[in-house]
C-alpha cells in the first residue's frame, strides 16, 4: 500500500521502537507522541523517507528490514542490500508453506527433541535457527504450534544473551506473521506421523 514519505517516516519509528524497546505497535495502533511534521522536516535524511515513499508497500518493506535487523536505520532500509533483504523476505512469505516443509528437513526427526532444553544447552530448533537451517517465519510459527515459548523461558537463563535475543526477535516478529494455523499443523502431522 502507497505511503506518503511522512506516513512512512511515522511507521518507521513505530516499527523501530516496536524492535527495539518494550513499546508495543499493535498495542497502540503504531502511534507515537514524538511524531510530528516538524521533527519530520528537521531529518537530514528526509529524502530517504522520500525514496522509500516509491516503494509499492513501504510497511512491508520496513518490516522485512527489522526483522533481518532489529536497529536496522532507514538508510541501510533503503540501500541496495535492505532491498536484497526485503526481496528474500517477499520470497519467504509468498512461499511460506514451502519454506516451512523445506526447514523441517533440517530438524531432528523426533519432534519433541527439537524442544528440549537440557542443562547449559539450547533446544536443537534454537541452534537450528541461529545458524540460519530455520527462516524467522518457521522458527515463529513451529513455537507458536508448540506453545513452548513459556515453559522455554523460565528453563532459560535470564542472563543468557543468545536466548534473550531470539525470544526478543520471537516476541516482537509474532505478531506481524499471519498464516494458517490449521494448515501449518497438517503440513506437522504429516511431516512428525506419531509414533504406534
Amino acid at each position: 500500500m502507497k505511503k506518503t514519505p511522512f506516513e512512512c517516516y511515522a511507521d518507521y519509528l513505530a516499527l523501530r521502537a516496536h524492535f527495539t524497546t518494550s513499546y508495543s505497535y499493535q498495542k497502540y495502533a503504531g502511534k507515537l507522541k514524538t511524531v510530528s511534521a516538524t521533527s519530520f522536516k528537521a531529518r537530514r535524511d528526509m529524502y530517504q523517507f522520500q525514496k522509500l515513499a516509491k516503494q509499492n508497500d513501504p510497511f512491508a518493506y520496513m518490516l522485512a528490514n527489522f526483522v533481518d535487523n532489529h536497529a536496522a536505520w532507514i538508510g541501510d532500509i533503503v540501500s541496495p542490500e535492505g532491498e536484497i533483504v526485503y526481496r528474500k523476505w517477499c520470497k519467504r512469505i509468498q512461499s511460506l508453506t514451502y519454506t516451512f516443509e523445506e526447514n523441517l528437513l533440517n530438524l531432528d526427526r523426533d519432534f519433541n527433541q527439537n524442544f528440549v532444553v537440557k542443562k547449559g544447552e539450547h533446544p536443537f530448533l534454537i541452534k537450528q535457527y541461529v545458524v540460519g537451517a530455520i527462516s524467522h517465519e518457521t522458527f515463529v510459527i513451529l513455537v507458536d504450534l508448540a506453545r513452548c515459548y513459556a515453559t522455554w523461558d523460565k528453563l532459560m537463563d535470564a542472563d543468557d544473551v543468545i536466548w534473550q535475543e531470539v525470544s526478543k526477535k520471537y516476541r516482537k516478529y509474532r505478531p506481524f506473521l499471519t498464516y494458517d494455523k490449521s494448515k501449518f499443523k497438517g503440513v506437522l502431522l504429516h511431516h512428525f506421523p506419531k509414533k504406534a
